[in-house]
């Protein structure tokens, strides 16, 4: 409905106080969620209240869906849900979500909804709290100096807890955070655990959890889906599980310049499509839209990338017109957690100075809080070593729910990846047979045999790769 527009499906919890003063857009819906609590968001946003069996109000907020056939709908499971209940009821939840129950804010595994908040002395000062998906409502409430909105060739990569407003913070993935005075609080135990099992019951859950949810996404999105597709793993197995589950959905890759694009990516998804008969969409950009690059820029409320690929590229240039505004994305973001993604990137034991040389954006109190955070999650059987968490922490809850917060300005992102039991099963295969996602690529042939005849990621020219490896390095050097 509120395709374009910007601070489409924003929302912004707090006391009744502090939201009944903030001058939201006419669209927006304000609710009371208890006697301290309330809510305002973008009606394009899907938000519930629904009772638990002590009628006790529960509010979920996001498109989810259930990826376990025995299950119920989490709407449904609403119910049971209660402090005790609410890791084993969320466990095969796919999407990403948030839960608001008795003042307590909990999220997906991965943290794909950014959650900003106000650092300490904020608080103090303003004596109210209020959060956000976005920073732009809490700049403005808490009359903060507005970090520059610009878009420019490279810019770092924020690391939750710091994002790029010094004065705000972003909740950590798998903090759970109090609504009523803003401590956060970490479980007593990993988010994630491993079990003795064996391949073949892995390879056959995870694909019966991946055809399953991508089915109940399709009974619950009228708007349409569409699945990028790459010439990689993650996209590949999406795709599959579409074809599989029989929804109705569209397949397209995004045609970047030359030097931009993989051979695999130019070459490969008109090919994998074809394996099964279906139409595929090689998109191409069109002449830019100011217009469209205003509201990119007012919506993320921070600086963004305009590297070819990035999200206001494929926005301001028409990529996604073409796609069609207000579908639902099947995005292939998150299985790179179950791979050790940065193990040849980082050494073991890397320090500060690795991330920032990344790319990065950290300080020095934010990385010791990270740290502590995830000493907790590497305890016992988590499957997660110390490389892991940089995926965890900086791409998923960082550049990928940042991502994720400024498409909500034109499409919906899904990602068939983010549920914790599909992690917990895929982190239980010894690191070996998952590295390179070659485990992964079995899950795909699982699911259909005829997917495997073609390669992954064929490799690019010499030459290709020697310019662009220096055209990236000038760019970073110069900070374009």
């Amino acid at each position: 409905m509120y395709e374009g527009s910007v601070d489409r499906k924003q929302f912004v919890l707090g006391n009744h106080s502090a939201i009944n003063r903030i001058p939201f857009q006419d669209r927006f819906v304000i609710k009371r969620l208890d006697s301290q609590v309330s809510i305002a968001y973008c009606p394009d946003l899907t938000v519930v209240t629904e009772q638990n069996e002590c009628e006790e109000p529960v509010l979920l907020i996001g498109t989810v869906v259930e990826a376990s056939k025995e299950k119920p709908s989490p709407r449904d499971a609403i119910y049971k849900l209660n402090e005790h209940s609410i890791n084993e009821l969320t466990a095969t939840w796919t999407g990403h979500w948030i839960i608001v129950y008795r003042g307590m804010l909990y999220r997906d595994c991965c943290g794909l909804f950014p959650i900003y908040m106000p650092r300490a002395p904020s608080i103090h000062k303003a004596g109210e709290l209020i959060v956000s998906n976005s920073p732009k409502p809490l700049v403005d409430f808490y009359g903060l100096e507005k970090s520059s909105s610009e878009a420019r060739k490279f810019v770092p990569f924020p690391m939750p807890p710091a994002c790029h407003t010094s004065a705000l913070r972003l909740l950590m993935v798998g903090e759970i955070l109090d609504l009523r005075n803003g401590t956060r609080c970490i479980p007593d135990r990993p988010v994630f655990q491993t079990y003795d099992v064996m391949a073949e019951e892995v390879r056959e859950r995870v694909a019966s959890y991946l055809i399953t949810a991508v089915g109940n996404l399709g009974k619950v999105t009228p708007q349409g889906i569409s699945c990028a597709l790459s010439g990689g793993y993650d996209s590949r197995l999406n795709f599959a599980s579409a074809v599989t589950a029989g929804i109705d959905f569209e397949s397209f890759t995004f045609v970047k310049p030359y030097l931009y694009i993989t051979e695999a990516d130019r070459l490969l998804p008109p090919k994998i499509a074809s394996v099964v008969g279906r139409p595929h969409h090689m998109i191409k950009g069109d002449k830019k839209n100011d217009v469209r690059a205003e509201a990119y820029l007012e919506h993320a409320g921070a600086p963004v990338t305009t590297f070819p690929g990035s999200g206001y590229d494929h926005y301001v240039n028409g990529y996604w017109n073409q796609v069609g505004l207000g579908r639902t994305i099947l995005d292939g973001q998150c299985y790179e957690l179950a791979v050790n993604y940065h193990k040849n990137k980082f050494p073991l034991n890397f320090e500060l100075n690795h991330l920032r040389d990344f790319g990065f954006g950290l300080g020095e109190d934010d990385y010791n809080d990270l740290e502590s955070h995830w000493k907790l999650q590497m305890q016992g059987a988590s499957g997660l070593e110390r490389r892991d968490m940089i995926f965890w922490s900086g791409n998923i809850n960082g550049v990928y729910a940042k991502m994720t917060q400024e498409h909500d300005l034109f499409v919906d992102l899904f990602y068939p990846a983010c549920n914790r039991m599909q992690f917990e099963l895929l982190l239980s295969i010894p690191f070996g047979p998952r590295q390179d996602c070659l485990f992964q690529s079995t899950i795909t042939k699982f699911i259909n045999p005829d997917f495997d005849r073609l390669p992954y990621n064929t490799k690019e020219p010499f030459g290709k790769r020697v310019v662009k490896r220096i055209r990236n390095e000038l760019f970073k050097f110069a900070n374009i």
